[in-house]
C-alpha cells in the first residue's frame, strides 16, 4: 500500500461509514482523525493530517505493528495522542523500520510535533524509539519541535535521539571528543514531561544542538547513559529521577546556560563497553566544557550512591583535525545539593569521591561549590570545600528508600514509575534535619511549598529551593 493513499480493506461497511464520516467532518473544519475507526493505521492518518490536526489512536485496536513517519514535506503541525484515561496504545513498530517514529526535516522547514500518552516498545529489536533527522546547517533557527507528555519509550537500542552525532576520538586517540565539523547542525527544541525512557540497551535519551526541558520524569534502567546532551543551550532539567542507567545518569557535553534543579541522580553504575571503547563510568552528572558564558547551574539536586563521583566536572576537547585540538573550559554552579554516598565501587580506576573536579590544565575553568551537603567529609577531589558546605553531616532523611526497596529491572514502565516516585517521598528531611534551613540564604533561593521544611530559607536537598514542590505528595495521597 503506498504512503498518502486511504485503505479500508478488511473494514466492510464500517470502513466505508468512516470515510464518509471523515470527509463531511473536514470539510466542516474538524482537526480530530480517529484510529482505528476512522483509518486502520496510525500512518494512514498521518498522511492525510492537514497542519494542525490530530490525530487520536485509541488502544482498543492495538497493539500496532507499524512505524511512524512524520516529514515536515507533508505537514507543519501534528499531534498524536492516546485516550486521557486508562491504558495507553501500544506500537510495536514494523517489520523493517529502524524506528518506531521518525521525524524527517531534512528540507528544513519548522515542523512541530506532539505525542501524548503512548507507549513505544521495541521489543528488543528496534534501532530507535524516537528519531529527528535535521538538516545539516548550521543554523540558530529552531526548525523541529518535539513534544513529549506520558509517553513510554522501552526496549529499543536508543530510546529517543534528536539531532546527530558529533563525537570523536580526539587527539590522544581516545574516545570522548567533540567533532567541530560535525557541530553545524540546525537546532531543535525538546520538551518531555512525565515520561519514561527505560530498559533501552543503549542511551536513554540522546541530545544534540538542543533547547527546551525534561520534566518530571524517570530516565532508568538503561544499558549506558541516562541523558546525554551536546551543546545544549538553555535547557532546563526539573523533577527527573535518573537511576541506575551506566555510565552517566546525565551527561551535559559542551553546553550552555543550562540549568539541573531538584532531580535525583541515583545508582549510576560502570558501563562496560567492548573494545575500542573502555569500560569507564558509573557517575551520576558529568559535566564537560561549555560553549558561551552562561555555563552551568546545579541546585537542590540528591546525588545519591554511583558507583563513581556522584558529579564529574572537567573540559571538553574539540577536534578540529586529527593534530588540532583544544580544550574547553566550563564554569558551573553547585548549590544546596545533597551529595549521599557515591563512589562506592572504588578501586584504582574509580574515584571514591562524591565530586570530582580536573582542570587538566585548561584556563578558564570555574566551580563555585557552596552550601552543599555531603555525608561523608572530605570527598570531594581537586576542590577545598568553603564553610559554608555541611561535610560529614547525615541528611536524616524521613524514610530514605534502600536497595531492596526500588526495582532492579522494569517490567511494567508506568508501573515503576510511579512506584519510584511513591518511594522517593522518604527522601523527605526529618524534622531533625540539619540540612533544613541551610542552604543559600538569598532570598531567590528560599523554599517554595511541597515538602520544604522550617522557615523560607532553602533546605539542603531535592525538596528545597524555589521549585521545592514536586507534586508528588498530592499524586499519592501521602499520609506524611
Amino acid at each position: 500500500m503506498e504512503r498518502g493513499k486511504s485503505s479500508f480493506a478488511g473494514q466492510g461497511a464500517l470502513g466505508i461509514a468512516g470515510w464518509l464520516t471523515f470527509v463531511v467532518l473536514a470539510s466542516a473544519g474538524a482537526t480530530e482523525l480517529s484510529v482505528p475507526s476512522q483509518f486502520a493505521e496510525i500512518q494512514q492518518a498521518i498522511d492525510l493530517a492537514s497542519p494542525g490536526d490530530t490525530v487520536v489512536v485509541a488502544s482498543e485496536g492495538g497493539p500496532y505493528y507499524e512505524s511512524l513517519r512524520i516529514d515536515a514535506a507533508r505537514t507543519s503541525d501534528i499531534t498524536i495522542l492516546g485516550p486521557c484515561a486508562g491504558s495507553p496504545p501500544m506500537i510495536f513498530g514494523g517489520p523493517n523500520e529502524k524506528a518506531l517514529v521518525r521525524l524527517v526535516n531534512t528540507v528544513g522547514r519548522e515542523i512541530r510535533v506532539r505525542l501524548e500518552n503512548l507507549e513505544f516498545d521495541g521489543l528488543d529489536r528496534a534501532t530507535y524509539g524516537i528519531r529527528v533527522n535535521n538538516p545539516a546547517e548550521d543554523s540558530e533557527a529552531i526548525l523541529s519541535r518535539l513534544e513529549l507528555e506520558k509517553v513510554v519509550v522501552r526496549r529499543c537500542r536508543f530510546g529517543i535521539e534528536v539531532g546527530s552525532r558529533i563525537g570523536t576520538f580526539g587527539c590522544d586517540g581516545s574516545w570522548g571528543a567533540v567533532d567541530w565539523k560535525k557541530l553545524g547542525q540546525s537546532r531543535s527544541a525538546f520538551h518531555m514531561n512525565n515520561c519514561a525512557i527505560v530498559a533501552n540497551s543503549d542511551d536513554g535519551v540522546n541530545l544534540w544542538r538542543v533547547v527546551g526541558e525534561i520534566t518530571r520524569s524517570l530516565i532508568g534502567y538503561n544499558g549506558d547513559e541516562g541523558i546525554h546532551t551536546t551543546h545544549a543551550d538553555g535547557m532546563v532539567f526539573r523533577h527527573n529521577i535518573l537511576i541506575l542507567n551506566r555510565g552517566v545518569n546525565l551527561h551535559l557535553h559542551m553546553g550552555d546556560d543550562v540549568r539541573v534543579e531538584n532531580n535525583a541522580f541515583v545508582r549510576c553504575l560502570v558501563a562496560h563497553r567492548a573494545p575500542p571503547y573502555p569500560s569507564s563510568g558509573g557517575y551520576g552528572v558529568v559535566v564537560g566544557g561549555q560553549l558561551g558564558v552562561e555555563g552551568v547551574q546545579l541546585y537542590n539536586n540528591l546525588f545519591l550512591g554511583s558507583d563513581a563521583a556522584g558529579l564529574k566536572i572537567n573540559p571538553a576537547e574539540v577536534m578540529y583535525d586529527s593534530l588540532n585540538c583544544m580544550g574547553f573550559p566550563v564554569r558551573v554552579d553547585v548549590r544546596n545539593n545533597a551529595f549521599v554516598s557515591n563512589g562506592i565501587a572504588g578501586g584504582d580506576s574509580i574515584p571514591e569521591v562524591d565530586l570530582l573536579y580536573n582542570e587538566s590544565g585548561i584556563g578558564g575553568m570555574e566551580l563555585r561549590a557552596s552550601y552543599n551537603l555531603f555525608l561523608n567529609a572530605g570527598t570531594a577531589a581537586n576542590v577545598v570545600l568553603d564553610e559554608t558546605n555541611l561535610l560529614g553531616v547525615d541528611p536524616a532523611f524521613r524514610a530514605a528508600p534502600g536497595k531492596g526497596d526500588l526495582p532492579m529491572f522494569i517490567t511494567d514502565p508506568r508501573g515503576a514509575k510511579e512506584a519510584i516516585e511513591a518511594r522517593f517521598l522518604g527522601f523527605e528531611l526529618s524534622a531533625q534535619s540539619a540540612a533544613i534551613d541551610a542552604g543559600d540564604p538569598a532570598k531567590a533561593f528560599e523554599d517554595g511549598v511541597g515538602l520544604a521544611k522550617g522557615m523560607e530559607r532553602n533546605d539542603v536537598g531535592p525538596f528545597g529551593g524555589p521549585a521545592s514542590d514536586w507534586g508528588i505528595r498530592r499524586r499519592y495521597n501521602s499520609e506524611y
